[in-house]
């Protein structure tokens, strides 16, 4: 006799109104999507009272639209877990104080992030390249093969005759 392996039930489902408040980077410098929880709150223009404890962090929950767009979200019942491609918008934040202010923001992180990133890749280029540039030019420059064996020979010639100065220590 065998036991009849039931499947297991799918987990139970709901859908909850959440609005989009832009992208922030966590301490790992990680893009994540901030949305808050809209439960109980009234979209009828007044200003939104943030409270910390309704925010939500994702790093995998995108939105299609603006900071602002209030969205459905499907999640499992009595956990945190969303189903990640399931925010479909529905409106907007009525107050365009609001909406406004976390549009600003967001791009204001969004631009900085990017300055930051650029500036971090220049010092990432390797500087010892762009020394080497103007001899590799002249290398492809050179008309045929003896000419480029002779600049690469220059080349290698003056990197193994180096000898320090006297009054510069060496590391053993």
């Amino acid at each position: 006799m065998s036991e009849e392996v039931k499947p297991a039930d799918p987990p139970e489902t709901e859908e909850v109104q959440w609005f989009y408040l832009g992208i922030r980077r966590d301490a790992k410098k990680k893009k994540q999507y901030i949305w808050y929880d809209l439960a109980g709150i009234p979209n009828d223009g007044n200003a939104l009272v943030y409270d910390e404890k309704r925010a939500l962090w994702y790093d995998g929950l995108t939105c299609p639209g603006l900071p602002g767009t209030i969205c459905k979200v499907r999640r499992k019942v009595g956990t945190t877990s969303v189903f990640l491609k399931s925010a479909v918008p529905v409106g907007m934040w009525s107050n365009r104080d609001d909406v406004l202010r976390w549009q600003t923001e967001n791009r204001a992180r969004e631009m900085e992030h990017d300055r930051t990133s650029k500036t971090m890749r220049a010092c990432r280029e390797n500087l010892v390249l762009k020394v080497l540039e103007p001899i590799r030019r002249a290398y492809h420059a050179a008309s045929n093969h003896k000419q480029q064996t002779y600049i690469l020979a220059q080349v290698i010639e003056y990197i193994q005759s180096y000898r320090p100065p006297k009054d510069v220590e060496q590391e053993d």
